[in-house]
């Protein structure tokens, strides 16, 4: 992840560092509940036209849409679908992903600036409780970042140190069932880390910036390896410079025009933002990709008003997509409501509720 790996071609600083080691002691409090693996329905991909509709405003999720969300933005973190939205958690949040089996984990805040790194303790809402358990909570001078739930594997990351020498950022599991820690690789350092992280099948891909640049990496959940695939936008060994063209890392060749941004798995498709400069404004355009085969599945542009917006993090679940959204030109911009795109019809709807929002991936027993 580090840039100067990636500027210099030092593959080996990663590789030494990266490998699945039990931490079981550090940052963590067990839950009371243990949790099952969560089960995931396999639907094959849709090839779609590239038309849209107008985007429109709800108070829930659209009408006619089998998905439901979990929102989380300053007054708490909500379960919404197309008939309602109820609050789980009350207070700021910062994201909120749940387990598959009724339960929320979720975050108030990753700010390290706020130099408290209690506020970065990531917490539990077990199933049929209102009451918040400490899950994962941060020693010393540690700060966490709540990514993903996968099955019975809470995915996060650890940041210590405040120096160019001593500044790392780790890539961590908590299992809900075990109860223990391990650390995946070290995915950032000085002025480097991750942006998102996306996890699915016992695949996860790292979304990273270090010093002006940006890229994928994937990772073996098991072997904690660093994997390739053809549908891989960068082609493996690229990563965007400056927010504009793609350079291969080892010889510093230039691989192609536009940029890659965020990532989401599932089913063993890729989807991302891509963004690009028509001449006039940047636009974003969303694709997905078969990962294994490379083959392209879906493409359409997200009709970005110039400047109107930017998106941060993406979600893909079966047949829709969740594109988060913040407004441009504002310092430490809130979230606004996110898209959600049907892939069947190519519709484009707002979801309704401000917020950074994630698909509900198992039911949650309300009634």
């Amino acid at each position: 992840m580090f840039g100067m790996r990636r500027l210099l071609g030092l593959a080996m600083l990663l590789a030494v560092a990266t490998g699945c080691s039990s931490d079981s002691s550090a940052d963590t409090l067990p839950p009371t509940t243990a949790v099952p693996p969560t089960t995931t329905s396999q639907v094959p991909p849709t090839t779609v036209p590239a038309t849209t509709t107008t985007v429109i405003t709800s108070t829930t999720v659209p009408a006619g849409s089998d998905v439901a969300v979990l929102v989380a933005n300053d007054a708490g973190a909500f379960l919404v679908d197309r008939d309602f939205s109820f609050q789980l958690v009350e207070g700021p949040v910062e994201l909120a992903v749940d387990d598959g089996v009724g339960g929320v984990v979720f975050q108030r805040t990753s700010d390290r600036w706020l130099n408290d790194p209690r506020a970065t303790i990531v917490y539990y809402l077990p199933p049929d409780s209102f009451e918040p358990q400490e899950l994962l909570v941060p020693t010393g001078e540690q700060y966490l970042k709540l990514w993903e739930v996968d099955a019975k594997e809470v995915w996060y990351s650890r940041s210590e140190g405040d120096t160019p020498e001593t500044s790392t950022e780790t890539l961590r599991t908590y299992d809900l069932a075990t109860r223990t820690v391990d650390q995946l690789a070290v995915t950032g350092g000085w002025e480097s880390g991750s942006i998102s992280v996306s996890v699915a099948d016992g695949v996860a891909v790292v979304y990273w910036s270090a010093e002006g640049t940006t890229g994928f990496e994937y990772y073996d959940a098991d072997s904690a390896h660093r994997i390739g695939f053809d549908g891989d936008p960068y082609l493996n060994t690229g990563f965007c410079a400056d927010g504009a063209v793609i350079v291969d890392e080892y010889d510093g060749l230039a691989l192609g025009e536009g940029c890659s941004e965020y990532a989401a798995l599932d089913n063993s498709r890729l989807a991302y933002t891509e963004r690009v400069f028509d001449g006039e404004q940047v636009r974003y355009i969303l694709v997905i990709v078969d990962l294994d085969s490379g083959t392209e599945l879906f493409r359409q542009d997200l009709e970005r008003p110039d400047q109107g917006w930017a998106p941060r993090e993406i979600d893909l679940r079966d047949g829709h997509v969740l594109v988060n959204r913040t407004e441009t030109g504002v310092h430490d911009a809130p979230y606004i409501e996110a898209i959600l795109i049907d892939l069947d019809t190519g519709d484009l709807t707002e979801t309704g509720l401000p917020g950074q929002t994630r698909f509900l991936r198992g039911p949650m027993g309300i009634d």
